[in-house]
């Protein structure tokens, strides 16, 4: 009967431990439910100058937010390099990169990392309303019809594992969502 005991008390606290400590806790993070209140909704309205929310229709769409200070912006860079050159030749495709930074800085950013994508300038208080609220780095691929098909707040520093991120998951998505306007 002891055994028994013993047994049942230690797969009750491997159980607690497995859940207390998963990854996929039961109660999801604040950005993990915000995740899932934007997929598969229409993307927030929008106007900065001529660009509004009718851009974002009938083309596949990479938005993306940075600023220089931001560590893990930073580390994307070079991956969004790669997505934006391995779809940038497709009518169907568009990158909008917003930075908060001012004009001056923006510019001397884009040289000094090589950037090969537009980048458009915004205050953060638009920033802060077009990416719900949640910090940097943020990125949005919505699909042609205008609907927020994948979501992702925050991000390592490592470039290679988030060039592999964005090459893996990303452009995948876009690949596959391209495939659908043929």
């Amino acid at each position: 009967m002891k055994t028994f005991k013993k047994l049942t008390l230690a797969f009750l606290l491997i159980f607690i431990a497995k859940f207390s400590f998963s990854q996929e806790n039961i109660i999801p993070s604040p950005l993990k439910k915000k995740e899932t209140e934007i997929l598969n909704k229409d993307y927030v309205n929008f106007k900065i100058d001529t660009l509004t929310n009718k851009n974002l229709l009938n083309k596949v769409t990479v938005i993306n937010f940075w600023f220089e200070a931001c560590s893990p912006c930073i580390a994307e860079l070079e991956g969004f390099n790669k997505l934006y050159e391995a779809n940038k030749s497709n009518k169907n495709f568009q990158f909008l990169s917003f930075n908060t930074d001012n004009l001056e800085k923006i510019k001397k950013n884009v040289e000094k990392f090589k950037v090969d994508f537009p980048v458009i300038a915004i205050d953060r208080v638009k920033a802060s309303q077009m990416n719900y609220q949640s910090g940097f780095p943020a990125t949005f691929i919505i699909n042609s019809l205008g609907k927020v098909i994948y979501v992702s707040f925050g991000g390592p520093i490592d470039k290679k594992k988030v060039t592999e991120k964005i090459m893996t998951i990303y452009n995948t998505k876009v690949k596959q969502e391209l495939a659908k306007l043929k």
